[in-house]
C-alpha cells in the first residue's frame, strides 16, 4: 500500500485506499504475446500529498501487473528531486507466477531551482533465470548471518567492459555510453578536480595535502568567556598516508587563560573480516560542551558558537586530562562490543564548585574507569571512510548497554563505584501518520561519595541551535543524578494537517511536535559530598521528580530550516530559599536548526 523513496512515504496507485487519492481511467486493451492486458492510467486528486501519476498494463486473468510506469506528483513533499521516474516490468512464469525483470529508478537532482544546474541519476537492474523455491537456494540462504544479505562471486566487481559486452542483458544506449565517457572525462579535467575539492573543504572543512589534511577551517579561530579568543590548528593522515592507521592531533591555545592546549590519537583498522578497531589518546583539553553518551559530540569548540549563545547565561567549563584506550569488535550481525579504559584528571572553573571539595584524599579530582559498551544494531548499514563511519539506521530498533567500574588507586584515582547506562533508539515511519523518533533510557551509578562530574549531568543547551539531545532550556550543569530514566519523543506528521489549508498544499514545510522528560535522583552520600543547592553555584538534584519539556514548530523552511518553539516544565521548589533558581531560568524558549533532508 505505501512505498518509500529517498526516505519519503507515498501511496501505492494499487493500494487498498487507492480511490481516496487516485482518479482512474481505463485507456486500451491489448493483446500481448497471446495475452490480454488493460491498460490504466492513473493521476493524483488533490496537490500536496505524496502520490504518483502515471499508466500500468494489467493482465486480464491473474490481474497481475506486467509493467507500471510511475511519475511523482509536481507537488510531492519532496527536496532537491525535480522529476523521479520508476519503471518496473514483470514476467509470468509457466506456473503463474510474476516476478521482477527489470527494476528502472530515473532521478533528476538538484540542489538549486528547476531550470539551474542538475544532475540525473539512474538506476537499473534486471532479472533473468528465476527460481523459487529451490533446496539449492535454501542451504544458500542458510548461511546468512544477517536476514537481508547480498553476495557476490568473489571476481564479479573486477569484471572488464568484453566481459560486460558479452554478457549484459541489454546492450547500452547511446545515452549510457555518453555518460561513462563524460564521466571519464570529467575526472581527468583539473577544473573539475579544482571545484570538486574545493566543495568538499567547504562542506566539510579539512583539505587533502596528499598524505595528510588539515582542518577544519571552522575550528581555527574561535573563542569563549574563559579562553576570550581561541585558536586551534588540526593535523591528521589520509588514507594515501595508510589505509589501515589513521593519526590525528591538534593544538590549542587561549588567549585570554595563557594555556596551551591540545590531543592527539591514532587509531587502528583491521582491513578485514575480523571487525575489530583499536583506538588510543591523549587529551589536555577544556572539555567543551561534551556529551558522554553521544558520539557525535556537539561541541562549542567553532568560530559560530558564541554569536548563538543564550543571553545572561555564564559558561561553564571543566579542565580534562585523559589517557584513554579502546577496543571495538564488529561482528558481522550488527553486535558490536567496545572495551574501554580512561584515566581522568579533572578541573574545575568557576562558577562550578572548586575542586578540592570532591577530593577524598587529595586536592585533585582523579577517576580510574574501565567498562564495556554492547551495542546492537539491526538493520544499520555503515559507510566506512578513512576519517570515521556514517551510520545509517534501519527502522527497528538500537540497543546500547554500558557498563563500568570504578578503580580507585589505581593510577592515583580515588573513586569505587558500579556504572549501569542503557538505552533504546528507533526511526520508525507510521503508515500515513509521519515518522516518529524515539529514546528510551535509564542508569544507575552505585556508589557513595562520587563527584557530579563523574555521575551523570544531565545534558543542557546554552545556544539557540537547536540540540534533539539535549534539554534545550536547560543550563549545563543544573541537574545531576546517580539514578535516572528518561524519554525523549518526536512525531514528524509532515504534511498531514498543513494540508488541510488548500494555500498551503504546494508549501514543503513540515510540522512536528516532541517531548523530553527525565527523573532521577541523588543518594544520601553523594548529595552531602556535591553540596547541592548550596554555595556560589546551586547544583541541583530532581530528588524524584521530572524535568520536562514540550515543543513544536516547523521544519523544511526554504529546505534548510527548522524553528523549534520549547516549553519547560522543573519541580516546584517548596524552599522559598531556592526560588530564585526558578525565578532565573528561561521557561519558553525559539531555537532554530538546519539539516539537509530529502
Amino acid at each position: 500500500n505505501l512505498c518509500n523513496l529517498f526516505g519519503k512515504e507515498f501511496i501505492n496507485p494499487m493500494s487498498t485506499s487507492g480511490d481516496k487519492f487516485y482518479n482512474y481511467k481505463g485507456a486500451d486493451t491489448q493483446i500481448i504475446a497471446g495475452e490480454k492486458y488493460y491498460h490504466l492510467y492513473f493521476s493524483p486528486k488533490q496537490e500536496g500529498e505524496n502520490t504518483f501519476l502515471g499508466d500500468c498494463w494489467i493482465h486480464s486473468t491473474t490481474w497481475g501487473i506486467q509493467k507500471i510506469t510511475l511519475h511523482t506528483s509536481p507537488t510531492a513533499n519532496i527536496n532537491f528531486v525535480n522529476r523521479l521516474i520508476v519503471v518496473q516490468e514483470f514476467l509470468l512464469t509457466p506456473d503463474k507466477r510474476w516476478v521482477f525483470a527489470k527494476d528502472k529508478i530515473v532521478a533528476d537532482l538538484s540542489p538549486f531551482k528547476k531550470d539551474k544546474i542538475s544532475f540525473i541519476g539512474r538506476k537499473v537492474a534486471q532479472y533473468k533465470n528465476v527460481q523459487i523455491n529451490q533446496s539449492s537456494i535454501n542451504e544458500v540462504l542458510s548461511k546468512n548471518k544477517k536476514k537481508e544479505e547480498v553476495t557476490f562471486v568473489e571476481d564479479a566487481l573486477t569484471k572488464n567492459i568484453d566481459y560486460w559486452l558479452k554478457n549484459r542483458h541489454e546492450t547500452l544506449s547511446k545515452n549510457e555510453l555518453s555518460v561513462y565517457k563524460m564521466i571519464d572525462t570529467l575526472k581527468q579535467m583539473p577544473i573539475f578536480k579544482k571545484y570538486v575539492n574545493t566543495l568538499a573543504f567547504i562542506t566539510d572543512g579539512r583539505k587533502k595535502l596528499g598524505k595528510i589534511e588539515i582542518g577544519p577551517w571552522f575550528r581555527w579561530i574561535s573563542g569563549n568567556q574563559l579562553e576570550k579568543i581561541r585558536t586551534r590548528f588540526d593535523l591528521g593522515t589520509t588514507s594515501a598516508f595508510s589505509k589501515k592507521i589513521r593519526l590525528h592531533g591538534y593544538l590549542a591555545y587561549g588567549w585570554g587563560d595563557q594555556r596551551l592546549k591540545g590531543k592527539f590519537d591514532i587509531t587502528y583498522r583491521l582491513l578485514d573480516r575480523h571487525g575489530i578497531t583499536l583506538f588510543a589518546s591523549y587529551l589536555n583539553d577544556l572539555d567543551n560542551g561534551k556529551n558522554k553518551h553521544i558520539n557525535e559530540d556537539a561541541s562549542m569548540d567553532n568560530m559560530f558558537s558564541q554569536i548563538i549563545r543564550r543571553d545572561g547565561i555564564r559558561q561553564k567549563f571543566l579542565g580534562v586530562k585523559e589517557i584513554k584506550f579502546s577496543i571495538l569488535k564488529d561482528w558481522q550481525n550488527n553486535f558490536s562490543a567496545q572495551l574501554i579504559f580512561n584515566r581522568t584528571d579533572f578541573e574545575t572553573f568557576q562558577p562550578l564548585p572548586v575542586k578540592k571539595i570532591f577530593s577524598l584524599k587529595s586536592d585533585d579530582i582523579i577517576n580510574t574507569e574501565i567498562g564495556i559498551k554492547l551495542r546492537y544494531t539491526p538493520g544499520e548499514k555503515k559507510i566506512v571512510s578513512h576519517r570515521k563511519a556514517k551510520k545509517i539506521r534501519s527502522n527497528l530498533p538500537i540497543m546500547e548497554l554500558y557498563y563500568a567500574k570504578g578503580l580507585p588507586d589505581v593510577l592515583q584515582s580515588e573513586y569505587s563505584y558500579h556504572k549501569f547506562h542503557f538505552s533504546t533508539t528507533q526511526t520508525l515511519r507510521l503508515p500515513k501518520l509521519g515518522k516518529i523518533n524515539y529514546t528510551v533510557y535509564a542508569g544507575k551509578i552505585i556508589g557513595d561519595n562520587i563527584p557530579f562530574i563523574v555521575l551523570e549531568v544531565h545534558p543542557g543547551n546554552e545556544i539557540f541551535y537547536y540540540n534533539k539531545n539535549s534539554f534545550n532550556l536547560m543550563n549545563r550543569f543544573e541537574y545531576v543524578s546517580d539514578k535516572y530514566y528518561g524519554l525523549n519523543f518526536e512525531h514528524n506528521i509532515e504534511k498531514k494537517v498543513l494540508n488541510l489549508l488548500p494555500f498551503m498544499r504546494k508549501s514543503k514545510i513540515r510540522q512536528f511536535y516532541n517531548f523530553k522528560t527525565v527523573c532521577g535522583d541523588v543518594n544520601t552520600s553523594n548529595r552531602k559530598l556535591n553540596r547541592t543547592e548550596f554555595g556560589g553555584y546551586h547544583l541541583r538534584t530532581l530528588k524524584g521528580n521530572f524535568y520536562t519539556e514540550i515543543g513544536t514548530g516547523f521544519d523544511n523552511i526554504f529546505k534548510f530550516f527548522r524553528i523549534d518553539a520549547v516549553w519547560r516544565f522543573t519541580p516546584k521548589i517548596t524552599n522559598p530559599r531556592f526560588e530564585v533558581l526558578n525565578q532565573s531560568a528561561q521557561n519558553f524558549g525559539i531555537f532554530g536548526s538546519f539539516q539537509l533532508q530529502f
